[in-house]
């Protein structure tokens, strides 16, 4: 059974099998440990010591002061022991750009017992497949949410999406050009089993109508409002 060194831990998340994503965090659950957080009963049973939620505020608070590159957390609004946390996709991995949506929840005695981490994500493992399924489920359905896992997504989680996807447009786009010719062939991995077939055809109308949706909210970029700032102050 894994522990949290009350000193602090290092905590390294895999994103769908990656283990690119590397967290500074104080958590210390480990990634082999795939338990459902929803489905806890024998934690509900239990009240949360005292030393539990001050050991969850503390952890938090690193998180804030010392965010790790590409990942965002907040706290869930009825229940203190269950963690929101969004991670972005490294670079020059097939999951650029995706944004994945963890919920964590720490035990009643955490410390002294890891958290249970659900990740709602794409479980494909080879390179072409999850480049498609990235820009599927891990863009296209958190942007739009029209999924369970994207409309769980606090509001929060969901305004740092749409701010980072315009950060992250140009690879979109350019990713799912690339691999227009494989749409309607049929996605297979080494063992031979079918997994649906590539449709970038889809996906590049789901991120250009994305992107007109974002526009529309956002009439200006960050940079033009910034200059019109300056301007504006200057005269």
């Amino acid at each position: 059974m894994a522990e949290s060194n009350e000193e602090g831990d290092v905590m390294v998340v895999n994103v769908s099998g990656t283990s690119s994503t590397v967290l500074s965090a104080t958590f210390g659950f480990s990634e082999s440990i795939r338990w459902d957080p929803t489905m806890s009963v024998d934690w509900g049973k239990e009240t949360p010591s005292p030393q539990c939620l001050m050991r969850i505020k503390r952890d938090m608070m690193s998180i804030y002061n010392e965010p790790p590159p590409g990942m965002f957390i907040v706290p869930d609004e009825s229940d203190m022991t269950l963690i929101h946390a969004l991670l972005t996709g490294s670079f020059d991995t097939p999951y650029e750009g995706g944004f994945f949506y963890l919920l964590i929840r720490c035990p009643p005695d955490y410390p002294i017992r890891p958290p249970r981490e659900r990740n709602p994500g794409d479980s494909a493992r080879y390179n072409q497949i999850i480049k498609h399924e990235t820009l599927r489920v891990a863009v296209c359905d958190m942007l739009e949410g029209n999924t369970g896992d994207s409309r769980n997504c606090p509001q929060p989680l969901r305004d740092i999406m749409e701010k980072s996807f315009p950060e992250f447009y140009d690879y979109y786009e350019s990713c799912a050009k690339a691999n227009l010719h494989l749409t309607k062939q049929p996605m297979m991995d080494p063992f031979g089993e079918r997994r649906g077939k590539f449709d970038y055809t889809s996906i590049l109308q789901r991120l250009q109508n994305i992107k007109a949706k974002l526009e529309n909210k956002r009439p200006f970029p960050v940079e033009e409002a910034e200059s019109q700032s300056d301007s504006s102050d200057s005269s």
